[in-house]
Formats: structure tokens, C-alpha cells, sequence
């Protein structure tokens, strides 16, 4: 008995369960995968883009002639769906409150709240003129970041949910540019 008790004792003297100091200790989220700083920063952008973009799929619903309401439901549903996906990521890595974005410089915060802001009052044929231009262009610049963030991203499920989504982002900016085509 005191043998066993010995060998206990020397076995968890090496372990980290057994260390005094806090930041040697593990715990059960330690098992999993931390994301890096980039994967965060990214999901970080990826979720507040998801939000606008769910809001401005909101405003098309409300505001939008036929045709621009199908798409909004669409846009709002796709971004929704995606992002219900990317916050189920970020908790699976222990990330249980997705950081604030701060990648949008203060120019580019100004120029979506005044196209916000701008969507907000107008109606029918002329909220589709001022929406879909706006949209194919977020939906082509988004396409870039997203080809930057697939190339930085080091979470292979982070990697694989960016790769899964980024058909279905391009299919979002041609149906925009499709709905401008009668527009003009």
C-alpha cells in the first residue's frame, strides 16, 4: 500500500495537474485545438459581415420589388446559415464570445452606414437600383478577402467551412448583377 501511494505520488508530481502554478495546469479545453490569432481575427470579421449582410437581405425582404425580395430572403438565409456555422466553429475552440471586428476602417464604417442609412428610405425600383450595385460590389470585394483568409486561415475546419461557403458567395454577387441587368 505505501509502494502504490509512493508511485501515485511521483507520477502526478511530474504531471501538469498536479503543478501549483495555474498556467501549467490544463484543463478539458486544452484537449482542443486554440484557434490562432488570425483564425480569430477572421471569424471575428466573417461574423459581422454575416450580420450586415443578414441585415441588408432584411431590408431587401422589406423594401426590394418581387425578384430583389426572393434574393434577400436568400442573401439573409445563406449568411445566416454560414454564420450559425462559424459561431458552432468558434465554440468547438472554446470561443465562446466572438470578439468585436475591428478590420472595417473608420471610412469604410462611414460609407456602410450611409448606404445603410441611404436603403433605409427608398422603396420598390429605386431601393433595387441603390441595392444591387452595392451588393455585387460587397459580394466581389468580399470574394478577395476571402480568398486571403483561405490562404492565411491554419484551422483546417475553419479552411474547409470558408471553401464550402465561398460558391455560394459568388452565387450571391452574379444574382445581384443578374437583377441589375433589367434595371437599367
Amino acid at each position: 500500500m505505501r509502494i502504490t501511494t509512493l508511485l501515485l505520488a511521483c507520477a502526478l508530481a511530474g504531471s501538469p495537474l498536479a503543478s501549483a502554478d495555474p498556467a501549467v495546469r490544463s484543463s478539458p479545453l486544452d484537449e482542443y485545438a486554440r484557434l490562432s490569432e488570425v483564425d480569430t481575427q477572421i471569424i471575428a470579421r466573417l461574423h459581422a459581415v454575416n450580420q450586415r449582410a443578414a441585415e441588408l437581405g432584411t431590408f431587401a425582404v422589406q423594401q426590394g420589388t418581387p425578384d430583389v425580395k426572393t434574393y434577400g430572403q436568400t442573401f439573409a438565409a445563406d449568411h445566416r446559415a454560414f454564420d450559425d456555422k462559424l459561431v458552432e466553429l468558434a465554440h468547438q475552440h472554446g470561443m465562446w464570445t466572438i470578439p468585436e471586428d475591428d478590420s472595417l476602417t473608420p471610412g469604410a464604417k462611414v460609407e456602410l452606414d450611409s448606404e445603410t442609412g441611404k436603403l433605409s428610405k427608398l422603396e420598390g425600383p429605386a431601393f433595387d437600383r441603390e441595392l444591387l450595385p452595392f451588393m455585387a460590389k460587397s459580394d466581389d470585394d468580399e470574394l478577395v478577402k476571402f480568398e486571403a483568409n483561405i490562404a492565411m486561415v491554419t484551422d483546417p475546419a475553419l479552411e474547409s467551412l470558408l471553401e464550402d461557403f465561398r460558391p455560394t458567395l459568388q452565387k450571391d454577387a452574379d444574382d445581384a448583377r443578374r437583377l441589375q441587368r433589367p434595371l437599367h
